[in-house]
């Protein structure tokens, strides 16, 4: 059944996909103001900067991903009893509406790279927040809603990181695209590993409510990597 849920996201996906290519002429053309010439404007150390605190966002949104998959499974059935049948369901529903809210937030955000900056900032907020309804106390149909918010905007804030990153990538230096991308899946790999088994492990012995406390702890440090890679390029504008 699950299965069947990911086949009903995947049509969903390619129903958003356009029918024909848009025409170069209705396109506007790029200008300054879309904010990529800061990024030309950096120094050695501050492209240093935001490739590193990218490389550690991408890494915490990997694991903060992969615990919510395992724990939330766990904690479901061992804390209300329902069953795997009915959690695969309810999986691939949050998998549908993240997919789906994902696709409604990417429509409307504007592609400069001002707005991208703020919408990043955004997307962190959210899943620091999110974390707070992961908590025992909330009823426990909150917690999926805790996920699906976290997996959305997870998606949005990785690839706009990302694309901060390869900007501030410099072919001439030590900070290649290529080197960024070697150690990212590197460090993305060892996390879902370690988040798979760790996450399950977690649960079973301090329990629901500290796992939601690691979980915030863990958004927090993504928080403060988007925190610093912000504050670098507001200081490459000045």
């Amino acid at each position: 059944m699950f299965a069947a849920m990911i086949m009903v996201t995947a049509f969903a996906c390619a129903l958003m996909v356009p029918k024909e290519a848009p025409k170069m002429g209705s396109l506007p053309p790029a200008s300054p103001q879309q904010g990529l010439d800061r990024f030309d404007r950096l120094e050695l150390e501050q492209r240093r900067a935001i490739i590193i605190n990218a490389t550690i966002y991408n890494i915490e949104r990997v694991f903060s991903v992969t615990s919510i998959e395992v724990a939330t499974s766990m904690i479901t059935e061992l804390e209300y009893g329902i069953s795997a049948v009915n959690l695969g369901w309810i999986f691939g529903g949050v998998v549908l509406i993240a997919v789906l809210l994902n696709a409604s937030i990417l429509a409307v955000i504007p592609s400069e790279a001002h707005s991208r900056i703020r919408i990043l900032s955004f997307t962190a907020v959210v899943g620091v927040a999110a974390c707070a309804l992961m908590f025992s106390f909330w009823a426990w149909w909150v917690l999926y809603v805790a996920d699906t918010l976290i997996f959305s905007f997870a998606n949005i804030s990785n690839g706009v990181v990302d694309g901060m990153a390869t900007l501030a990538c410099d072919p001439k230096s030590e900070y290649t695209t290529q080197k960024y991308m070697k150690y990212k899946l590197l460090g993305m790999t060892i996390a879902r590993t370690v988040a798979a088994s760790g996450a399950r492990a977690f649960v079973q012995c301090f329990g629901r409510d500290c796992y939601a406390l690691a979980q915030l702890l863990l958004n927090c440090s993504g928080l403060y990597a988007v925190y610093k890679i912000v504050r670098t390029l507001q200081h490459g504008d000045s």
